[in-house]
């Protein structure tokens, strides 16, 4: 199979009726779809977070069809929740896949098509998670003369702290 979707994450809206979400694009286990849940009323995040096959109003389990030659949820699935979400709750569903090989070839043996495709597209989905958190970076543009990453301050002097940056552009936090 071919991953043809760059997506790596879907949001939605509750509506006070609807229990089910879909997540189409692959991934391969379950738990690797990690549910959030934003009220939008007070601007958090729920707490506690939603947990996968749980039994609290806001759990929620993932129906799908698992390809039995590939091992991959290949048209995606659906997050069920317990409880529909309030009109006031954005979930986000995420695909997180483990940055595992699973695969191991066999020198001589049969080439095992589908096990390659699979472990493709586990490679493929983890450039995509990447490409999702890059995405919602703070970056220095590649044409930046900085000889070296930028990196931010130890936890310590960061705390109380604003963001600026010093007179070569490195990353400083000064005093709030």
């Amino acid at each position: 199979m071919t991953v043809t979707s760059v997506d790596n994450k879907e949001q939605y809206q509750g509506n006070g009726a609807t229990l089910s979400f879909s997540f189409p694009n692959v991934f391969f286990d379950p738990s690797d779809l990690v549910v959030t849940l934003y009220d939008t009323a007070l601007s958090a995040d729920v707490s506690p977070a939603p947990v996968l096959n749980g039994a609290a109003a806001y759990d929620y389990q993932v129906t799908g069809n698992k390809d039995a030659s590939s091992g991959e949820y290949l048209s995606g699935a659906d997050v069920v929740f317990n409880t529909a979400l309030g009109a006031d709750i954005r979930v986000t569903i995420e695909r997180n896949v483990a940055a595992t090989q699973q695969v191991a070839l066999v020198d001589n043996a049969k080439f095992p098509a589908s096990a390659v495709n699979g472990a493709l597209d586990r490679l493929t989905t983890l450039i995509q998670q990447v490409m999702s958190q890059l995405r919602r970076a703070v970056l220095i543009p590649a044409s930046d003369t900085l000889a070296s990453t930028a990196i931010l301050p130890g936890a310590g002097a960061r705390a109380l702290a604003l963001l600026g940056f010093d007179a070569t552009g490195q990353p400083m936090a000064y005093p709030a």
